[in-house]
């Protein structure tokens, strides 16, 4: 099964994204039976964000998956 999670910072206006497409999107990916879940990450710690991105860069690499630039990095 196919999980997929949505990280964003509710404090931050998001630029040049609409969240309620994405929203729009998740709902029909959960339609065709993709398991997606979206996580608020202001009140997590600078550990909890770190460990969401090594989680995202380890899956890039063994499934050859390019990670843009998420969690503020620019690599």
């Amino acid at each position: 099964m196919k999980r997929l999670v949505f990280l964003f910072d509710s404090t931050v206006a998001p630029w040049g994204t609409d969240l309620e497409v994405i929203r729009s999107a998740l709902t029909r990916l959960r339609a065709q039976g993709v398991e997606c879940e979206e996580m608020d990450t202001t009140s997590m710690t600078k550990e909890e964000l770190e460990e969401w991105r090594n989680q995202a860069t380890v899956t890039a690499v063994f499934r050859h998956q390019a990670v843009r630039r998420a969690f503020g990095s620019r690599r």
